[in-house]
């Protein structure tokens, strides 16, 4: 499976069941006129519930902040805002200047089109990367560690859930939100951004006999040995152990 790098969101109402962002997701219609007449205006200020996307300092794979607060210093000029209730355009994205707030305490915040996001995200790039790391565009660094195995999740009796996604994915963030708001532990692996993630997931989809050449799409859920394409809450819910 091939899946496009670096693209605007592509946010999906959450109503809908098996949702997932493919690559006709990604392929964005042509720009309007006016981008920010399409998109819902938000606001970005210290207590917004929104997911922020960034460059750490000296890295070159997006890191994900839960809060404004959270969000390095050295790494506040461009970042990517990711609504909690706002359903963005596909083929637009909010990037946000964090690095002075006006004075109502609100920042800076720009609707960009699909070509203007991939030029903002390759100027945040670090200009020297450590030795063995790639751009983000490109093959990722060493990946995190994808969490327990199988084995011994299920010998402890916990729940083994493994996220399979894109930076780029609305309906991934919508999947985030809902482990977050069940309080559920999981693993997040990039398939365009970690060496490896895209060969474990057709690997396990294998394992949970699903045709790899099948997921076309992004994000693919891992829930105790079974494989969901798409984000399902209620088959999720299904698959999860009680307590």
């Amino acid at each position: 499976m091939r899946l496009s790098a670096r693209v605007a969101l592509s946010i999906l109402s959450s109503t809908l069941l098996a949702l997932a962002c493919g690559k006709e997701d990604a392929a964005p219609a042509a720009p309007a006129a006016s981008p920010a007449a399409a998109a819902p205006a938000i606001t970005v200020k210290a207590g917004e519930k929104h997911l922020y996307r960034y460059f750490p300092a000296g890295g070159t794979a997006l890191k994900t902040a839960n809060s404004l607060e959270d969000v390095p210093t050295a790494s506040r000029e461009t970042v990517l805002v990711i609504p909690d209730s706002v359903d963005v355009p596909p083929g637009l994205a909010y990037v946000a200047d964090l690095r002075q707030a006006a004075a109502d305490g609100t920042y800076p915040v720009k609707v960009l089109t699909q070509g203007e996001f991939d030029a903002a995200i390759a100027a945040a790039q670090p200009a020297d990367p450590p030795p063995g790391a790639t751009t983000a565009g490109g093959k990722a660094p060493a990946p995190r560690s994808p969490g327990p195995s199988s084995a011994s999740a299920q010998s402890s009796g916990k729940n083994e859930v493994i996220m399979f996604s894109t930076s780029w994915c609305g309906v991934c963030t919508q999947a985030r939100r809902y482990f977050k708001n069940k309080g559920i532990a999981y693993v997040e692996r990039d398939v365009e951004e970690e060496a490896g993630a895209a060969e474990e997931m057709r690997r396990r989809a294998t394992e949970a006999g699903l045709d790899p050449r099948s997921l076309t799409g992004v994000p693919v859920i891992w829930v105790n040995g079974r494989m969901f394409p798409g984000f399902d809450p209620n088959q999720i819910g299904k698959a999860l152990k009680p307590g």
